[in-house]
């Protein structure tokens, strides 16, 4: 989930002149994600023994979420009354999807950032867009929000400011930071574990029972890719 959703989000990102409908399928990209990630178990993915990747992973979903927002910044689409309503509750997911990761020994930023100077982690950078928006994050519907923003403020010496300086291409490096993640990767992407594509014989070989989990699925369907995995 976490390569197709990137991938699909570069898709619109390497786009050339890109109009306000890229814009919106790319913030369709990160709201679906959020949702994803808050509702899905991810015990088996932080505990699978790869520290590096995890940690990678986490920051390039930061940084995508960053750029998407700055993209909708350079649109003019990041403010109160956008037209992208769910801005604030989206905003509040990551942040709280995010909100323990420290507990599991993940940072929330690439330690392979050359730059000298200390920056902010993502989830600063989220709030200060919130502020420069003009968005409550209380007023998202996710019931920790006002306590996630007030926690970030007290690491930050007791306040976030809006964010400062204007939008432009690429200001949180997702190109330098999706290139990171993908020398872990020879495939990126692809549809290597997509079992819907598998044959039946080898989806039974690696079933615990050894019987094949979409026996009652047709063929037809499969192949076709009208099969979603919930």
């Amino acid at each position: 989930m976490f390569v197709r959703q990137m991938v699909a989000f570069d898709d619109q990102f390497k786009k050339k002149g890109r109009d306000e409908d890229t814009v919106k399928h790319m913030w369709a990209v990160v709201a679906a994600m959020a949702h994803w990630l808050m509702t899905t178990e991810l015990g088996p993915w932080i505990g699978c023994e790869d520290g590096d990747r995890i940690m990678k992973t986490v920051s390039a979903i930061g940084t995508m979420f960053l750029t998407a927002l700055n993209e909708l910044d350079k649109a003019g689409l990041l403010k109160a009354d956008s037209p992208i309503e769910d801005l604030g509750l989206v905003m509040a997911v990551y942040l709280e999807w995010s909100s323990d990761l420290g507990e599991y020994g993940l940072g929330e930023d690439d330690e392979d950032d050359d730059e000298d100077e200390e920056k902010p982690s993502w989830r600063t950078s989220v709030v200060a867009y919130a502020k420069k928006a003009g968005i409550d994050l209380g007023e998202s519907g996710v019931f920790s929000a006002n306590e996630l923003v007030s926690s970030l403020e007290e690491d930050n010496g007791g306040s976030i400011a809006p964010l400062a300086g204007q939008a432009k291409a690429d200001r949180w490096g997702w190109k330098k930071t999706l290139a990171s993640l993908k020398k872990l990767s020879p495939k990126f992407g692809g549809k290597e574990y997509d079992i819907t594509q598998w044959t039946r014989a080898e989806r039974a070989k690696h079933a615990f029972d050894k019987k094949d989990p979409l026996a009652n699925i047709p063929e037809k369907e499969l192949k076709a890719g009208n099969i979603k995995m919930a």
